[in-house]
């Protein structure tokens, strides 16, 4: 029982919505459409989503294999820290370091392309790389 009133409730909250086109006409007469909301705001963002993930991967790619390993098994697919450590045969605080420059590394690569909003707060000067 409790379940029909929720949907009852639903659809009540969902009524105004389907108004029939009679309701929404203008005082002259005239009816404008609504605008969608999946209109341009929505391509831009999708378009700056996958340009984002061009970059993602151009930059992972940019990556020694030894940090983009640990950084696709940690981050893109979600392995806790010692079933990392056991997949690739080194210890958790190794797959702990190389995570932490993984991330330092793809945040230098990327912050070019974020106005170097990262580049300034870097403790490293630029052009160095201490975990080579």
């Amino acid at each position: 029982m409790a379940i029909n009133e929720a949907r009852l409730r639903l659809r009540k909250s969902h009524l105004e919505v389907m108004r029939p086109i009679e309701d929404q006409m203008n005082e002259d007469g005239s009816y404008t459409r609504a605008t969608s909301p999946t209109g341009a705001r929505f391509r831009q963002k999708r378009w700056s989503a996958r340009k984002s993930a061009r970059k993602l991967i151009a930059a992972l790619g940019s990556l020694a294999q030894k940090y983009r390993e640990v950084f696709v098994l940690r981050d893109v697919e979600h392995m806790s820290i010692e079933d990392t450590a056991q997949a690739l045969g080194i210890s958790a605080g190794a797959v702990k370091t190389r995570l932490l420059r993984a991330r330092l590394m793809l945040r230098d690569l990327l912050s070019a392309g974020l106005a170097g909003i990262w580049a300034g707060h870097s403790q490293i000067p630029k052009g160095t790389k201490p975990w080579s």
